[in-house]
């Protein structure tokens, strides 16, 4: 104590009214006593820090508040004092609530200060205004939120200006209570992630909205973030969507399928996706099914199949169950896989066929047999669905018997089919009645008996009733088994 007041009388800090106040104080504690607070104010005379106002009134205080007592925060002001950081009018009030607030009697809390005084991050000024929002709120109570900071401080973050703000706000809502938000924001800073500007924007968003609230909403989010996905802007622009419009409120649509699968590597898969999403078309339980189908299948991989899904979204013909159910099957089936499958169902979306209750019956029992692996069979299906024939009831059953049965199998019997459909016969009632034995008691089977329908159908024979009252018993009787039968029949209509 007497080298001290030899210092302190040499220097003249004895003229120096504050400094006066100050010791006297000193000497009336016993604070003189503890060997730590003596060399703290030798240095403190030494250097002359006395000359500072602010840094006065600040080892004023610790001497009042009893923190000299404390050999962690010693070592903590000895270096704030060492350095120079008192300099710093931002960093003496930051220092000065560390002290009012008890802080420092947190072990934690101490050593990320002492950090932060030692890497000079206090020189940032986004950087103090932040942790004085974490000490003022008590954010550094929680054990968690401690290593966070800690890593944010170690790795610089800090020093990105976008990363700044959102800490901001991470410390401001609350955010960093939830116990899965913080192993999230931990990986986050870990892997660099806020060094990319959209990351940035979409976490925020994730932030401002609560969404991380939900928990499989933070597993999407982790694995979004681990895998790098989001390094790819139309994941992005998608993820952002996805949290903008809650979707993710709903537990069917959660994109936890197309992150891990790799799916979003797929521009096209990426712009279908984006048309779900803002569609709202996930909402409806049945197209979830199916979407998840054909993420799991990768028919996405197949460009077709994916403008055929575009349309399937962007027409609503999702919203009809029986339309649902087909496209289930078809995809299941792998019927896409065809070429000429998919230019048919094209069409059959396109142009509404679907909204038939019949339509759909037949177009789903060709899927499920199949006759579309047949080419012949195929442009047919294609004529039958462009000519509008599927309005008609009764054309809807022959077709129906047609693909049951598999007369399709047999190349005469589809270019006759072919003809009857081209032709409009089948507005006739009558001859569909015909038609229907015809493929029923598979007199089609009969080369001749086609080359005779053939022409029957050719020459509009059908639209004289007595002609086919005469040509329906030629076929239920099986006359037309007997070759001279067919011949004598076949001159008779040629006269």
């Amino acid at each position: 104590m007497m080298l001290l007041f030899r210092k302190f009388a040499e220097r003249g800090s004895r003229k120096n009214r504050r400094m006066m106040l100050l010791f006297r104080k000193f000497a009336e504690r016993g604070s003189w006593k503890n060997r730590r607070m003596m060399l703290l104010f030798r240095k403190f005379v030494e250097r002359g820090s006395w000359k500072n106002r602010r840094m006065m009134l600040l080892f004023r205080k610790f001497v009042e508040r009893g923190s000299r007592k404390n050999r962690r925060m010693m070592l903590l002001f000895r270096k704030f004092a060492e350095r120079g950081s008192w300099k710093n009018r931002r960093m003496m009030l930051l220092f000065r609530k560390f002290v009012e607030r008890g802080s420092w009697k947190n072990r934690r809390m101490m050593l990320l200060f002492r950090k932060f005084a030692e890497r000079g991050s206090w020189k940032n000024r986004r950087m103090m205004l932040l942790f004085r929002k974490f000490v003022e709120r008590g954010s550094w109570k929680n054990r968690r939120m401690m290593l966070l900071f800690r890593k944010f401080v170690e790795r610089g973050s800090w020093k990105n200006r976008r990363m700044m703000l959102l800490f901001r706000k991470f410390v401001e809502r609350g955010s960093w209570k939830n116990r899965r938000m913080m192993l999230l924001f931990r990986k986050f800073v870990e892997r660099g992630s806020w060094k990319n500007r959209r990351m940035m924007l979409l976490f925020r968003k994730f932030v401002e909205r609560g969404s991380w609230k939900n928990r499989r909403m933070m597993l999407l989010f982790r694995k979004f973030v681990e895998r790098g996905s989001w390094k790819n802007r139309r994941m992005m622009l998608l993820f952002r969507k996805f949290v903008e419009r809650g979707s993710w409120k709903n537990r069917r649509m959660m994109l936890q399928e197309i992150v891990e699968r790799g799916s979003w590597k797929n521009r096209r898969m990426m712009l279908l996706f984006r048309k779900f999403v803002e569609r709202g078309s996930w909402k409806n339980r049945r197209m979830m099914l199916l979407f998840r189908k054909f993420v799991e299948r990768g028919s996405w991989k197949n460009r077709r199949m994916m403008l055929l899904f575009r349309k399937f979204v962007e027409r609503g013909s999702w919203k009809n169950r029986r339309m649902m159910l087909l496209f289930r099957k078809f995809v299941e089936r792998g019927s896409w896989k065809n070429r000429r499958m998919m230019l048919l169902f094209r069409k059959f979306v396109e142009r509404g066929s679907w909204k038939n209750r019949r339509m759909m019956l037949l177009f789903r029992k060709f899927v499920e047999r199949g006759s579309w692996k047949n080419r012949r069979m195929m442009l047919l299906f294609r004529k039958f669905v462009e000519r509008g024939s599927w309005k008609n009831r009764r054309m809807m059953l022959l077709f129906r018997k047609f693909v049951e049965r598999g007369s399709w199998k047999n190349r005469r019997m589809m270019l006759l089919f072919r003809k009857f459909v081209e032709r409009g016969s089948w507005k006739n009632r009558r001859m569909m009645l015909l038609f229907r034995k015809f493929v029923e008691r598979g007199s089609w089977k009969n080369r001749r008996m086609m080359l005779l329908f053939r022409k029957f159908v050719e020459r509009g024979s059908w639209k004289n009733r007595r002609m086919m009252l005469l040509f329906r018993k030629f076929v239920e009787r099986g006359s037309w088994k007997n070759r001279r039968m067919m011949l004598l029949f076949r001159k008779f209509m040629e006269e």
